[in-house]
């Protein structure tokens, strides 16, 4: 009765957040917390830490967010069958946001492996494409390339035109980076047309 009771008004504090008021969010999270405190409700208090990790990061106040989100993976270690993948790639985009590369890149793959081991391709989609970005941020091409391509293969699977645009731009600059011309054009041509397919002409890079 009290984890439905604690559930419910942590779904308010999610509703006030989509709102864009935070500080209501946060009371309503405090009061989960408390709820959960009393009554050891271990999820809950795993939910608290990372709801305020995302405040954090609506706030730009990354490293309050990281140890938030550190105390979330530790309570989730005593926890049986609970899904942490959101919770590290939010802690890899807090040190993106920073610019620690290294601690992101390690984040990001960590978020990814157990996005593996639940076989979700639309998560490992934009784990793919968030660790292609980062290698091509610190020209390991190669690196990118690799992972840009594991991206497409993934859009593919589930019919994502938007993000199969996207991994297509950014293989072609890297291509014409490297003076692989032909390679550039068709990539850049095979990004045209998906973004064409998805109605999105954007070409922005994702969050």
């Amino acid at each position: 009765m009290k984890q439905c009771e604690a559930n419910l008004i942590i779904t308010l504090g999610l509703i006030a957040h989509h709102r864009g008021n935070g500080e209501q969010a946060r009371d309503y999270f405090e009061e989960a917390f408390e709820l959960a405190e009393q009554h050891d409700l271990e999820g809950e208090k795993y939910s608290y830490y990372n709801n305020i990790g995302i405040i954090d990061i609506s706030d730009r106040n990354y490293e309050s967010a990281i140890k938030n989100f550190r105390t979330a993976l530790k309570i989730a270690a005593n926890i049986d069958d609970i899904k942490t993948h959101n919770t590290l790639h939010n802690i890899a985009l807090c040190y993106n946001n920073i610019g620690n590369r290294e601690k992101a890149l390690e984040y990001y793959k960590l978020s990814l492996d157990e996005r593996k081991m639940l076989k979700d391709t639309l998560a490992m989609l934009y784990s793919y494409i968030n660790i292609g970005v980062l290698y091509m941020q610190q020209d390991i091409n190669d690196s990118a390339l690799h992972y840009f391509d594991l991206s497409k293969d993934a859009a593919l699977k589930i019919n994502d035109q938007r993000v199969l645009g996207f991994a297509a731009i950014n293989m072609s600059n890297i291509y014409h980076t490297n003076g692989e011309y032909d390679k550039g054009i068709e990539s850049a041509r095979a990004a045209q047309e998906a973004f064409k397919v998805s109605g999105n002409t954007s070409m922005e890079q994702m969050g």
